[in-house]
């Protein structure tokens, strides 16, 4: 698989100790960190698949706070080197790691175990009038299957 280019994965450190843990999740020091303007939290049902999202200008980042996510990516910036690749990720609460994504590249997630809750971090807050968002229905032509997924 081509990697995507701008797309980061950071392994994010838990310390633990005998009174519980502390999760890292967001440092600016790490490559590829944007400006956060927005934090939320998303609850997907098992099997539910949530896609396809793009962006004109928002860098949207990822965390799975409670279960397992794939999530697929498929970059067509026409001014890409990585135009055409698809990149396909697990996400879970046991390995904890932070996927950044610049804008511009499809994504879609389908949780697969229980109920998926999600930390999203963004670098534009969400703007009901006017959002930074395209979308296309899970089964649209031309984007990857969720049924083989």
């Amino acid at each position: 698989m081509k990697p995507i280019e701008g797309v980061v994965v950071d392994d994010c450190r838990r310390i633990d100790n005998d009174r519980g843990y502390l999760q890292e999740i967001w440092r600016d020091d790490r490559d590829g960190a944007s400006p956060v303007r927005q934090i939320y939290t998303t609850c997907t049902r098992e099997g539910v698949v949530k896609a396809w999202y793009k962006h004109a200008m928002q860098v949207d980042s990822f965390f799975v706070l409670e279960g397992e996510m794939r999530l697929v990516l498929v970059d067509d910036r026409p001014d890409a080197a990585s135009r055409g690749a698809m990149g396909e990720f697990l996400l879970s609460a046991r390995e904890p790691r932070l996927l950044t994504l610049p804008p511009g590249i499809w994504h879609g997630f389908r949780s697969l175990s229980g109920n998926l809750v999600v930390l999203h971090a963004n670098s534009r807050p969400f703007r009901f009038e006017g959002p930074d968002e395209l979308r296309l229905a899970p089964d649209s032509p031309g984007m990857p299957s969720w049924e083989q997924r």
